[in-house]
Formats: structure tokens, C-alpha cells, sequence
């Protein structure tokens, strides 16, 4: 076996650089003779303006559907070149990762995209969702939000039951008076002071055929057409 090496010639030095090499594994490396995948690109470079390394996709076209400028992940459950076969709920379709180096100078990801399959596959449909993984300790990265196929958003579970769930936590809206809002259906919202009061409460309106959850038990619910106002939950 041998390696397909392509070279330049640099016009002050006449001194030839490689600049791209094919392994006989077939694997190709921009800017490095080692590639350790399909293809891999590595440039040296300062925080100045034209270091780093970027890849770039561009499009001079009018940019409509058919026109557009994309990055594409495609997947097939066969080991085979070529042959299409049914992908299953739960495969892993894309993923997109990043790394940094720990103090022990070996690689380490860090944050992480997954591109999953959300469901069977049909005739003319592959169902999708996103899973979005950080790390914050030697655990690695853990899923800390989903998109599901259906719309609903979790963070804190992998399986949201409305269009956003939130297990594990508090939600937060600045809003811009003096506290935060709690938006609920078309009957009404929730409105919260950002603070509780001098008695320990925290004040607020509930609207008429809404339930107000606290700690597993439920307060304020109405069975008529009146709003009230001023309620008072425990701290």
C-alpha cells in the first residue's frame, strides 16, 4: 500500500509543502498526514483575522428551495455501499461534536448535537428529533434538552409530555415590569412577582378554569366565570 500525496510550490522558496494526502486506507487529510477519519482538516493558526480552521459551503444563486446552500447527514441501516434499508426508531442519523483537551492533553467532548430517528418510519416519512448534550464534569456530555418529532420540547426529560416540559427545575421570564410571567392557555396567564411578598407569599392572578400546581398539590381552582385576583400561594 502506499499514500497519494499532493503537493504545492511555493514561488520564493521553490520549496514544495503538502497540502493534501489520501492513506491507503482511503482515509483524506487536509493540512495533516495522519488522518484517523474519512476526512479530516487541520490548520494552524492564531486568534488573528484568517486563523483557525473553517469550512465554508457557498452558494451565488437565488436561494430558494431548490437553490439552497446545505449540509446533509444521511443514513442507511446496511453495511453495504449503496443499499437503502429501513433505519429504526432510536438510530443514531447525525451527530455533530465538539472537543476540547483536558489537563491531561487528551481530547475530551464537550457539547454535542444528536439527530435522532423519533419513531417507525413510514412509507414516505422518517420521524426526527434533536438531542442536545453539554458536559460539566468528567460524566461527559448528557442529554440536557429534546426536540421531539412531534414539537414537544423537554428539558430534563427525554420524553415531554406538552410543548415544553420541565423536569428538574424552575422556569424564568424577565418580564419587563417588576417580576415574571407565567403564560397559560387562551383562558388566561399566570402573573408572579419576582419576589414574595412581606408575608411570604408570592401574589399574582389566576383566571377562571385554570389549575395552579405547587408542590404537587393544586391551589386556586375555579368553578365559575370570575377572575380573581390577588391569591396567595405559600412560599
Amino acid at each position: 500500500g502506499g499514500n497519494l500525496r499532493f503537493m504545492t510550490l511555493d514561488t520564493t522558496s521553490h520549496l514544495s509543502t503538502e497540502r493534501l494526502r489520501i492513506t491507503e486506507t482511503g482515509n483524506v487529510g487536509i493540512g495533516t498526514t495522519a488522518p484517523g477519519n474519512a476526512l479530516e482538516i487541520a490548520r494552524t493558526g492564531t486568534n488573528s483575522s484568517g486563523g483557525g480552521t473553517r469550512l465554508y459551503l457557498m452558494g451565488y444563486s437565488s436561494l430558494n428551495w431548490g437553490n439552497r446552500v446545505s449540509l446533509g447527514f444521511a443514513s442507511s441501516n446496511s453495511d453495504t455501499l449503496g443499499v437503502l434499508a429501513t433505519t429504526n426508531n432510536g438510530d443514531y442519523l447525525g451527530d455533530i461534536i465538539s472537543q476540547g483537551v483536558d489537563t491531561s492533553n487528551a481530547r475530551q467532548s464537550n457539547a454535542r448535537l444528536f439527530m435522532m430517528q423519533d419513531g417507525a418510519a413510514g412509507a414516505n416519512y422518517v420521524p426526527g428529533r434533536f438531542e442536545f448534550l453539554t458536559s460539566s464534569d468528567a460524566s461527559g456530555p448528557t442529554i440536557k434538552m429534546v426536540i421531539k418529532g412531534s414539537g414537544n420540547v423537554g428539558i430534563g426529560t427525554v420524553s415531554p409530555g406538552a410543548k415544553l416540559d420541565v423536569i428538574g427545575g424552575n422556569i424564568r421570564v424577565n418580564s419587563a415590569g417588576d417580576g415574571y410571567q407565567f403564560m397559560s392557555d387562551a383562558q388566561g396567564a399566570y402573573q408572579f412577582t419576582s419576589a414574595p411578598n412581606a408575608t411570604g407569599h408570592y401574589n399574582g392572578t389566576l383566571v377562571d378554569g385554570v389549575n395552579l400546581q405547587v408542590g404537587g398539590k393544586t391551589w386556586g381552582y375555579l368553578v365559575n366565570t370570575q377572575k380573581a385576583t390577588g391569591f396567595n400561594v405559600p412560599q
